[in-house]
């Protein structure tokens, strides 16, 4: 690699570093339950070798009941050395990785059309790329997954001074990091060995690809055996038995009233719930290429991006043009190779529910960004000095305001618009919660989100054992935790209409009871109340006129009297806060 290209690709690493880590604990939201938990292991295992539960060194991590990978927590130990509890340890694997992917799309762009200029384009392109812009700004799995498992291919086809084994070891803990993985790395390896068995950069490591082959299709099947191992993809992936196949019946009604006449048999094997359950895969898998998921509206989630889809709308021309260039004009096998990456990539999303799956999904932005840098390489690549120029402006001007409007979407719009996910005030109530607790003997609250009270209180796993109630494993998968201290979870109302007096009441929405007294507000940005503190007084010591509430906030319609709480306040021994 010449120095000017070094000195290139220096400058896009710094500008993708700032664009991923700049306001990292907040933007495009403050992490969620799902970060906050893998930040809260890697300090947790750091400090105390266990998890909240107490389990040493576990294989996974029980949560919620939704049985984490461990990949993460594991790798989470190293920035909580230096960054301790706090919201740059959940989120430093995510923006380490967006970065270094940038080199590495350089180099195995170059590998397959030994084309400078076009492995420019496709790490430039990598920079600004809306997938991992927002997926290198959150503290989820499937991003650092992505990348070891890039870096464990590059060291098959490239880095041949790197010991294979090491290859290996990355590819298991790609597939112990994330889901996605356990399907794609042997899918690929597979393809590897079977098309490129034969080809002089491959076949000296044919036989130690094959042992990893191996390896890495025994992990995976195991992985799935033992539903803990399978972790949230147990929940997640599509399973015959929840199929809606009403319309199944529905056309063989039809067939049978039917003025044309055929034998059922024929009916049924157009219609029957495997032809049905394989159309519904495909409907799911076709998705991930629709135009809708990756130029305009991207997939309905909180991690979607206001009014685009994945990619940068040039793309919508550089894509299709790389596509076909890349495949007139390089090695074949290698093309092949890369088009086979881009069509194994979504199989992990299309086989759970829903459709196209920015998270599950994550595996294709390399292929996109290689096909659209060698795109963006022809389209200003003419050999008219004329042409030349003015397509390299037209393209130059529609990359520009591409990339402009992928970054305001991301940093200005989408904090604000329609602000009303829970995480972006969970870090405040939680704060608000833990120092109003010491006034009260109780206090009660809507969720079970008690690893925020241990991420943002700093509790250890064995004071959190001490201090809380939770339910046994053994008797109960989901909302194990019921108390930590005198925080009492699952309130089963967004706000009870009668409470006890001397307890802090955590209530969501903009309204509160009117026998209440406001203690405080926690706002959504827009302004709009999210959750209100209220103490209960009785009904018999209400005014004829109720105290005026804060703007956007109000009082209930009705009032509660329940058999024996005539007063509208619940007795002291009573064993309950609602």
């Amino acid at each position: 690699m010449d120095k000017k290209t070094k000195i290139t690709i220096a400058v896009f690493i710094a500008v993708g570093f700032f664009l991923r880590v700049w306001r990292i604990g907040s933007f495009p939201f403050p992490p969620d339950g799902d970060e906050i938990a893998f930040g809260y292991y890697g300090w947790s295992l750091l400090n105390f070798r266990t998890d909240e539960f107490g389990n040493t060194l576990p294989p996974f991590f029980s949560s919620i009941g939704d049985f984490k990978y461990p990949g993460l927590a594991y790798l989470n130990m190293f920035p909580a050395l230096i960054f301790g509890l706090s919201e740059i340890t959940t989120r430093f694997w995510g923006v380490i990785s967006g970065v270094i992917a940038i080199p590495l799309i350089f180099h195995l762009s170059y590998f397959l059309t030994k084309n400078k200029k076009a492995s420019l384009f496709a790490s430039l392109l990598f920079t600004f790329s809306p997938w991992s812009l927002i997926e290198s700004r959150l503290g989820y799995e499937n991003h650092p997954a992505f990348v070891i498992t890039l870096v464990a291919i590059l060291i098959i086809l490239k880095y041949k001074k790197v010991p294979l084994f090491v290859a290996g070891f990355l590819f298991i803990l790609s597939i112990f990091t994330y889901a996605a993985q356990r399907f794609f790395v042997p899918i690929f390896l597979f393809f590897l060995l079977v098309f490129l068995r034969s080809h002089p950069e491959i076949k000296p490591q044919k036989k130690a690809v094959f042992k990893i082959f191996i390896l890495t299709f025994v992990v995976s099947s195991f992985l799935f055996l033992n539903p803990s191992l399978r972790g949230r993809a147990d929940e997640e992936v599509w399973k015959l038995e929840q199929t809606d196949f009403s319309l199944i019946s529905e056309y063989h009604h039809s067939a049978g009233i039917s003025p044309v006449k055929i034998h059922p048999r024929l009916t049924w094997s157009a219609h029957n719930k495997y032809a049905y359950s394989f159309l519904d895969f495909l409907s799911r898998y076709t998705d991930h290429f629709s135009f809708d998921f990756l130029f305009f509206k991207g997939q309905a989630s909180e991690e979607r991006i206001p009014g685009m889809g994945v990619l940068l709308f040039a793309e919508i021309v550089l894509l299709p043009v790389g596509i076909v260039s890349f495949l007139r004009k390089n090695d074949k096998k290698k093309s092949l190779l890369l088009f086979a990456w881009l069509l194994i990539s979504p199989i992990p999303s299309a086989l759970t529910r829903g459709g196209a799956h920015i998270n599950r999904a994550s595996l294709m932005i390399v292929p996109l960004c290689i096909f659209s840098g060698y795109g963006l390489y022809t389209v200003t690549n003419f050999k008219s000095r004329a042409v030349k120029l003015i397509s390299g402006l037209a393209v130059s001007l529609a990359l520009f305001w591409s990339i402009f409007y992928c970054l305001h979407q991301i940093f200005i719009v989408k904090p604000v618009l329609r602000p009303w996910y829970k995480q972006q005030v969970n870090k405040q109530l939680t704060q608000k919660v833990l120092s109003l607790k010491d006034n009260y003997p109780a206090v009660a609250v809507t969720d079970d989100d008690y690893i925020f009270y241990l991420f943002y209180g700093k509790i250890s796993p064995g004071d959190f054992q001490k201090r809380a109630d939770i339910i046994p494993a053994n008797e109960k998968r989901w909302e194990r935790v019921d108390r930590l201290d005198n925080i009492f979870f699952k309130m089963p109302f967004r706000c009870p209409l009668s409470g006890k007096e001397d307890a802090l009441y955590v209530c969501e929405g903009d309204e509160i009871p009117q026998n209440s007294r406001l203690v405080d507000i926690v706002y959504f940005l827009d302004g709009v109340p999210a959750y209100t503190f209220i103490e209960f007084y009785p009904l018999s010591e209400r005014p004829e006129v109720l105290p005026e509430l804060p703007d956007r906030l109000h009082y209930m319609v009705g009032t509660e009297k329940p058999d024996g709480f005539p007063d509208g306040i619940i007795p002291q021994d009573y064993p309950f806060l609602w």
